[in-house]
């Protein structure tokens, strides 16, 4: 299987708990470099995990990291496309090359892997396409609007693809996690930040605040690791796998609650979120 994104957070336990299981994992990273931590885990304990560089944003470099996993396994049967970036600004705000940015990575990204991985999986007349969401696609939140349209078109396109592949005996699903312990807070794009001033300077910081707080209360990264393997390997051919205790709240409102009712609820619960953080540096 081939993951893309290990260098940190959930590829990172991805790639090891499908190691740990038993699977020959080809893991993702910008960098070989960025990898070493990594390596030098799954070599200490034996796993069969091994180091692709990939740039997620070039089209001839998802085409070399997937044929070089053709060579060196002979097939692929499962891609995970991980790899992603977030960004915390106001709609309004967001720039336009931030938004294709964005996109890019978010979206484009796992096309260009997902183009590049067909031609193989349809030949074996078998794998799993897992892309990576967020509960963002299920509910967006404020202040990070773009990132969570990124999400949306990501589930939508993967809806279809379903339909698509499941003819040639390819399954697809998606990963739809809550907060978790990872650092990608800290490395939301930098100038999506607004200037003190903005209408939205606040609300944004308290956004960001408010991200991080939901990450270190889930701070082991175990049960998304356990849905994307299970999403790719096992019995349970579900769609969508919702990760963590928000998302699992933040889906049964979807379904208990009109459009507009929805909206009350989460204006309310983030009113009330902001004035808990007000307490708190924003910084």
């Amino acid at each position: 299987m081939l993951i893309t994104g290990c260098s940190s957070g959930f590829g990172e336990a991805a790639a090891l708990h499908c190691a740990r299981a038993g699977e020959r994992v080809f893991a993702s990273v910008r960098d070989l470099a960025h990898g070493a931590g990594l390596l030098a885990v799954a070599e200490a304990e034996g796993l069969a995990l091994e180091l692709v560089e990939l740039e997620l944003t070039d089209a001839a470099s998802c085409e070399r990291a997937v044929a070089s996993v053709l060579e060196r396994a002979g097939r692929l049967d499962a891609l995970v496309n991980n790899a992603g970036k977030v960004l915390y600004a106001a709609v309004e705000e967001t720039a336009e090359d931030e938004v294709a940015s964005l996109f890019d990575v978010n979206l484009h990204g796992p096309l260009r892997m997902i183009r590049a991985a067909l031609p193989a999986m349809r030949a074996q007349g078998s794998g799993s396409i897992v892309n990576v969401s967020s509960v963002s696609a299920v509910v967006n939140l404020p202040f990070s609007g773009i990132y969570g349209a990124t999400k949306w078109a990501l589930e939508g396109m993967s809806q279809a693809l379903w339909l698509e592949v499941a003819p040639f005996g390819i399954r697809v699903a998606v990963v739809e996690p809550a907060g978790f312990g990872t650092a990608i807070a800290d490395k939301a794009v930098p100038t999506a930040l607004p200037q003190e001033g903005s209408p939205y300077w606040e609300g944004t910081l308290r956004a960001r605040a408010a991200s991080r707080a939901a990450n270190e209360a889930e701070p082991d990264l175990t049960p998304v690791a356990e849905a994307v393997h299970a999403a790719a390997f096992g019995d349970d051919r579900r769609f969508r796998w919702p990760v963590g205790m928000h998302a699992h709240m933040l889906t049964d409102l979807t379904r208990g609650l009109h459009d507009v009712e929805l909206l009350d609820a989460l204006s309310t619960g983030f009113r009330a979120a902001f004035e808990e953080l007000s307490t708190r540096d924003p910084s």
